[in-house]
């Protein structure tokens, strides 16, 4: 499923019992505290929608608004089901109140205001178009009500709202142009590690133009070889270049560096094509020490496989949000000239 399945519509009856469950769930929870008594029509000062993927209710967005004239302006909160957090989901329903809000409420200034520590939320608020302008201190009880937390003051001004990110992988089958998207990859994966199915997506984001600077590259003779033997890249790789199938993608622990630390050391990978390879290391920032602890650890508990799952779609989300240059260096060894 993609952002193309989703919809937001007025919340109505019936949506209360799945709606309740989402908003349970720890990931949620952690954020917006347990659900009141009447939710979801706790709030009569909110405008409620209900958002729903693929004909499934998968979260709530709601706006309220300040009436008076010389302060006039809304605010925005969103929760989503945790099993499609890393999808662009959440972006993209709040794009889409966020246009209701300029176009037929006639907003100039909308505001949302994510915990800090919320990073997740953070970057997709920030693809929607939201700036950061200030940190409100100590401004709201933990769940729980043990103590406080930050909240980051962001706004969205009209005219800077973000419109869908399109990018797409282009490559050649006997000469014709065949074009593939992260969501491409990530249903032809299934969904199990969209972390690495993102870095699958960068990687020939930025190796592609490299490899061939004139043309996009044939499918069938792109090489792949890598240290990292994840399925989520194994199958976006495979998805776009058929190397697997082909025989012509590898796993090769001698291309491991151990000196970048364990988050990164894996992370290396060889692109070939027609002569000209490209190698590419993941910089810094994009993978977390934690999930690779998780990832290695031969038993997992329950909580430690849900833990995995969060980091997992954490890391699609950091990646996807950023350009692959900002991912991913790139080397042509030929030269030793690194790719700008």
């Amino acid at each position: 499923m993609s952002v193309s399945d989703l919809i937001v519509r007025p919340l109505a009856e019936g949506d209360e019992a799945e709606l309740l469950r989402i908003h349970r769930t720890p990931e949620v929870v952690r954020w917006w505290d347990e659900p009141s008594e009447g939710f979801p029509w706790d709030e009569p000062e909110s405008t409620r929608f209900t958002i729903e993927v693929d004909g499934a209710v998968a979260g709530l967005i709601q706006f309220w608004e300040e009436p008076e004239p010389k302060y006039r302006h809304a605010g925005i909160d969103v929760f989503l089901d945790p099993a499609l957090h890393g999808r662009g989901m959440g972006t993209e329903a709040v794009r889409r109140v966020v246009r209701h809000l300029i176009d037929d409420r006639g907003h100039h200034r909308i505001t949302i205001d994510p915990a800090t520590g919320n990073a997740a939320a953070v970057r997709a608020y920030e693809r929607a178009g939201f700036r950061p302008v200030g940190i409100s201190r100590r401004s709201e009880r933990d769940s729980g009500g043990d103590g406080w937390h930050d909240s980051l003051l962001m706004e969205l001004l009209a005219g800077e709202e973000a419109r869908p990110v399109t990018s797409t992988l282009v490559v050649l089958e006997r000469g014709v142009p065949v074009t593939f998207s992260f969501q491409d990859m990530l249903r032809y994966h299934g969904g199990g590690s969209p972390g690495g199915v993102a870095h699958a997506f960068k990687v020939m984001e930025r190796a592609l133009p490299l490899l061939d600077r004139e043309a996009p590259p044939e499918r069938r003779e792109i090489t792949v070889e890598t240290a990292f033997g994840g399925p989520g890249a194994r199958d976006g790789f495979e998805l776009v270049t058929r190397a697997v199938s082909g025989d012509r993608y590898a796993i090769d622990a001698a291309l491991e560096r151990p000196e970048r630390g364990r988050a990164l050391e894996r992370f290396v990978f060889r692109l070939g094509y027609r002569g000209r390879t490209v190698r590419l290391c993941a910089r810094d920032g994009y993978v977390a020490d934690e999930l690779i602890d998780l990832a290695r650890r031969p038993a997992r508990t329950a909580q430690e496989t849900a833990r995995l799952d969060v980091l997992k779609r954490e890391m699609a989300e950091r990646v996807m949000a950023s350009a692959a240059a900002e991912v991913y260096d790139a080397t042509v060894p030929e030269s030793g000239h690194r790719s700008s």
